[in-house]
């Protein structure tokens, strides 16, 4: 991978932004159903945040795959 692939914006195709939008919400499912079961504190913190961040990376790692572009 070209180091300024990293860096670049690619426009979404109807196709790839419904798979985008398909990944968010499979997220904000599986975040709701923790909320509601892990208890406040440190750990759903963290937990929480690392969730973010695999919702940030499915999605970008779309919108670096040609075919979904």
């Amino acid at each position: 991978m070209e180091i300024s692939d990293r860096f670049m914006y690619y426009e979404a195709t109807p196709e790839g932004a419904e798979r985008k939008r398909k990944v968010t919400m499979m997220f904000v499912e599986l975040a709701e159903k923790l909320d509601e079961i892990v208890p406040q504190g440190r750990e759903k913190s963290l937990m929480l945040t690392n969730l973010e961040q695999a919702a940030y990376f499915a999605k970008a790692g779309l919108g670096r795959d040609l075919e979904t572009r």
